[in-house]
């Protein structure tokens, strides 16, 4: 999934740069590192993880920073309880491409708190691996299954920026949902309820730089 990162930078500042004009004051870049909390049916299924978020903007006359972003995120360790507990392999990655409004609410010497709201379409696959034979328990074999789907994603949240100049050191939150399903499947012999959107709560660190 990173192999074609640069490329997709690349695509995404292009487009920025021809959607948003060319004023060089007012641009900036940033790269957040994102701890995302499973919530809601999700939570069931993966404990939380690191996720990686890039960004290029530009801010405009009325207040609002318009930004185009790439969003990645794998989550991988499983937090299943019951017979699958530990026999299971659960993975869920994306990649999304964001369009995110970010609107200053106040400036307090050095601090800038903010609210922020992004959509965009989001790339997502899901890996649900194969159980083995349980004759004990009455388990068959199931083979390993596999889901990947476009759908959209949602973002909302808040956060603060401490200026230093040139350099933003940005703190924020927010909650996301991206829309699809992973299985409701063979529940009757592997205890696993479906998920029916992938909800996170999402805690950010990260540095701008404005040119």
């Amino acid at each position: 999934m990173n192999r074609n990162l640069a490329r997709i930078l690349w695509i995404l500042s292009t487009t920025a740069i021809c959607a948003f004009g060319s004023s060089p004051e007012s641009w900036s870049v940033a790269v957040n590192g994102i701890y995302s909390i499973p919530a809601s049916d999700l939570k069931n299924w993966f404990k939380p993880a690191p996720n990686l978020n890039f960004s290029i903007g530009k801010e405009k006359e009325n207040g609002w920073t318009v930004e185009g972003q790439v969003e990645l995120s794998r989550f991988e360790r499983e937090n299943l309880s019951g017979y699958p507990k530990g026999k299971l392999d659960l993975s869920l990655e994306h990649i999304g491409f964001l369009l995110n409004g970010r609107y200053p609410v106040a400036k307090l010497s050095i601090f800038k708190p903010y609210v922020t709201i992004a959509a965009g379409p989001h790339y997502w696959k899901g890996i649900r691996g194969e159980v083995a034979l349980d004759s004990v328990n009455a388990v068959p074999y199931i083979a390993e299954r596999r889901l990947e789907e476009w759908n959209w994603a949602f973002k909302a949240g808040a956060g603060v920026e401490i200026s230093l100049g040139k350099v933003g050191l940005d703190f924020g939150a927010n909650y996301r949902l991206i829309v699809g399903s992973l299985w409701p499947t063979l529940q009757e012999h592997i205890e696993l309820d479906g998920v029916s959107g992938f909800q996170t709560w999402n805690l950010a660190i990260g540095v701008r730089w404005y040119f």
